[in-house]
């Protein structure tokens, strides 16, 4: 079964309703903070790509090939802290993530990403609901 993810139209359907309802802002926020090469994992299909500085190389990280050609396009040249919601998370996952091309909305970002050898910053780290936004840098060796 393919996922709303795989299905690009769907997809930007659902979400720019969700940016209408305030998911542009933290993408902005999100963008705003990024410097030199930056990695973009889960790119989709390229909603953020025309909000980075046109200066900026960006790279962008996607397991599903069917949603790159419309990110290719855009391209100008998390833990849930809330039992309730992380509950529902759980409760949903398994049929949340086939249909959603294999996202979990239950994964735990922020631990993930510091176990595969980056440090989250502090600075610059906002929360709202289930979403979450961050810079991370790889540890030093």
């Amino acid at each position: 079964m393919r996922g709303v993810e795989q299905i690009p139209w769907i997809y930007d359907a659902m979400c720019w309703v969700a940016e209408r309802n305030g998911l542009i802002r933290w993408r902005r926020r999100l963008v705003g903070g990024a410097r030199g090469r930056t990695l973009e994992v889960g790119i989709g299909t390229g909603r953020n790509l025309t909000l980075y500085d046109r200066d900026l190389r960006v790279v962008g990280v996607e397991p599903d090939r069917g949603v790159v050609p419309t990110a290719r396009r855009r391209s100008p040249s998390v833990p849930t802290t809330r039992p309730l919601i992380a509950w529902w998370q759980d409760r949903i996952q398994p049929l949340w993530t086939v249909m959603a091309g294999g996202c979990h909305p239950n994964r735990d970002t922020e631990r993930t990403v510091e176990e595969t050898g980056f440090e989250i910053h502090e600075e610059g780290r906002r929360r709202r609901g289930n979403l979450r936004l961050f810079n991370a840098r790889k540890r030093p060796a």
